[in-house]
């Protein structure tokens, strides 16, 4: 299933939140029948932080995402923005996003939104992780923590083990504010599915 946000002069593009909120309730209403492709049209920010942003909200509402305006026909979209989408696709691609759902309300601190796959594996996504990033609700165990540096696709591996409830984690040094986090129990762990 197809679906493109028709901005106009009049309507606008909506806030992340709307758009979110909008992307959720239609992966709902798929309710795993369909494949979700956002194509998303010409009023789609096409550089930079905001562009990155209405991305990545796309991608954590599970929505394979193609945005019009970032076609390589475009003359006013930087190369930047190219490298921006690769890196979504790159850090998507490995980890277990097609097995996940839109789980926002697990978000803690300076999450912002949340893909998971109770109790296995989380993507958490922060535009701005000022604070630790962390979830709510899980379960003890040990955990490999992959944190993502959306502007330069740096990344940081760390294992740590938790107690049952609440979590949050400090950023590590070189990965800047603008992050996605994928947590995932390693493969014979102790109440792994």
């Amino acid at each position: 299933m197809t679906w493109g946000h028709y901005a106009t002069p009049k309507k606008g593009l909506p806030t992340t939140e709307q758009y979110y909120k909008e992307l959720v309730g239609l992966w709902q209403e798929a309710a795993d029948r369909y494949v979700l492709l956002n194509t998303e049209v010409d009023k789609h920010p096409f550089a930079g932080a905001p562009s990155r942003l209405y991305c990545w909200t796309s991608a954590m509402a599970n929505f394979y995402t193609v945005i019009n305006s970032h076609r390589p026909d475009k003359a006013n979209v930087p190369r930047a923005t190219y490298l921006d989408d690769g890196r979504i696709r790159a850090f998507m691609e490995g980890t277990d996003f097609h097995r996940m759902s839109p789980r926002s309300d697990l978000k803690l601190g300076s999450t912002r939104y949340v893909l998971a796959n109770e109790p296995d594996s989380y993507i958490g996504y922060s535009p701005d992780a000022s604070a630790n990033m962390g979830l709510s609700k899980m379960p003890a165990g040990t955990y490999l923590l992959r944190w993502f540096d959306a502007t330069n696709g740096n990344t940081v591996e760390q294992t740590v083990s938790v107690l049952a409830g609440d979590q949050s984690w400090p950023k590590p040094s070189g990965i800047g504010n603008e992050v996605a986090l994928y947590v995932k129990r390693p493969p014979g762990s102790p109440g792994r599915n």
